[in-house]
């Protein structure tokens, strides 16, 4: 080699290096960066309190009782979905595109959270002993319902007003809180109730539920101010389309309990839903940085489905990153989880190897659901998560009965490989439906992403 080409070789490779701190440096003063880490903090902490209520409770309990609590849990859950007409991802729409609507969205997030909630309550009241097809407590039924239906739901409205004002740290605060006076709870309960049965566990779920939802009033109020009463009707349609898309994506997620419950044992679920419980615990880095970029999909949604895409694109390699350190995190946490839970959970151990891969399925799975509800089609996704349950109940009847728990962990991968299929395809026709980027007449169309 020469002079000169060493001389060129040393030129071009400082360039480079320059580039690259100027890149890093770029990406280190983006408010999605930002962002993303402060939900991340916020969410590993949640993490944190929401394992130790878990691993109280399922231990306390033992795994015949936890199954059935978390049954109840998982079908509420699905009508909690309705309670509040999704309220939070209005606010987050209208506010993230215009922060003046802030008090009248929240006077109509709140009009239809009063309505929604009361009558979803009753509902559960009646359906939810039916479903069960076993003696289940009524009791824990009612105090259950209350909590997850009424009292929760003002959190995430509390949460999704600071969220779509730009405040990650407030949000993560609202998560935070909300999951800390539960494991206080949980901490509780053990120590002063001698009888670790659903039915006490149930009264201290409802009360700190209810204490939850007061403090995320006061905060919200304080910090960003009351509600105006300026009721923007229109938006009930809007809203049960986010209902419904909350309600399929819970229906997709918690309806095979039920099934195997029907097929298998309370003690088979109570396994099973702890070996998941730790799986999607996992995820915790891929849903932060979709917490963090989701008023960004709504912003560049607005503008053309095709930036949405652009912008996804970007974040695929934090997604790829992330599911891998997910899955290895899931793989470490299989041989110690039966020691922690107790000798009625040793069935986690094979569960919790399967589903390692988990973690990477859902961050293509979020991805692709962003772009979509992004650019206001949340119908299409909704429409996804409609279908896929009947491919989880029907993979769960094929192979609960002969695998049992491990059976229920291979019919939730299939169902969620299927769900990443079917979701890009749907991004794939409408960005090729949307209008070529340069012909776009809108100057934010070429906006860099934040």
């Amino acid at each position: 080699m020469t002079v000169d080409e060493s001389e060129f070789s040393e030129g071009e490779m400082r360039s480079q290096m320059a580039l690259i701190r100027r890149h890093i440096a770029r990406l280190l003063q983006s408010r999605l960066v930002g962002g993303t880490a402060i939900m991340t903090l916020g969410n590993g902490l949640r993490l944190l309190f929401n394992l130790g209520t878990f691993f109280i409770v399922a231990r306390a309990m033992g795994s015949a009782d936890f199954g059935n609590f978390a049954t109840v849990v998982s079908l509420v859950g699905i009508l909690g979905a309705f309670a509040g007409w999704g309220a939070d991802q209005l606010v987050i729409r209208r506010v993230s595109r215009s922060t003046e609507a802030y008090r009248d969205a929240l006077g109509t997030s709140t009009v239809f959270l009063a309505i929604s909630a009361p009558v979803l309550t009753l509902v559960s009241w009646m359906l939810v002993p039916i479903l069960m097809h076993r003696t289940v407590s009524f009791e824990m039924v009612a105090l259950v319902s209350i909590a997850d239906l009424v009292f929760q739901p003002i959190n995430v409205l509390a949460a999704g007003c600071f969220q779509g004002s730009d405040r990650p740290a407030k949000t993560a605060l609202q998560n935070i809180g909300f999951s800390l006076m539960r494991v206080v709870a949980a901490l509780l309960w053990v120590a002063i109730i001698p009888a670790h049965d659903t039915i006490s566990w149930s009264w201290f779920y409802c009360t700190v539920s209810l204490l939850g939802a007061t403090a995320s009033i006061v905060v919200v109020v304080h910090d960003l101010g009351l509600p105006r009463w300026n009721i923007l009707w229109t938006d009930w349609k809007n809203g049960f389309h986010f209902a419904l898309q909350q309600a399929t994506f819970s229906v997709f997620r918690e309806i095979d309990r039920p099934v195997i419950l029907n097929l298998s044992s309370a003690a088979t679920v109570g396994v099973y839903v702890a070996a998941f419980r730790l799986a999607d615990a996992a995820v915790m880095p891929v849903r932060s940085l979709m917490y963090a970029s989701h008023r960004e999909f709504f912003r560049l949604g607005g503008i053309n489905p095709r930036l949405s895409l652009r912008f996804a694109f970007k974040l695929m390699p934090f997604c790829i990153g992330f599911g891998l350190l997910g899955g290895a995190a899931i793989a470490a946490a299989a041989p110690v989880a039966p020691f922690v839970l107790g000798r009625q959970y040793e069935g986690t151990f094979n569960l919790l190897l399967l589903l390692s891969a988990f973690p990477m399925l859902y961050g293509f799975f979020y991805l692709a659901m962003e772009i979509l509800v992004g650019a206001d089609h949340a119908t299409m996704r909704t429409a996804i998560q409609l279908v896929m349950p009947a491919f989880d109940i029907g993979f769960c009847y094929l192979l609960v009965p002969g695998y049992g728990a491990v059976g229920a962990a291979l019919a939730t991968l299939a169902t969620h490989a299927i769900t990443v299929v079917s979701a890009w395809g749907a991004v794939a026709l409408i960005v090729m439906r949307s209008p070529a980027l340069e012909h776009s007449t809108d100057p934010r169309a070429t906006e860099r992403p934040r």
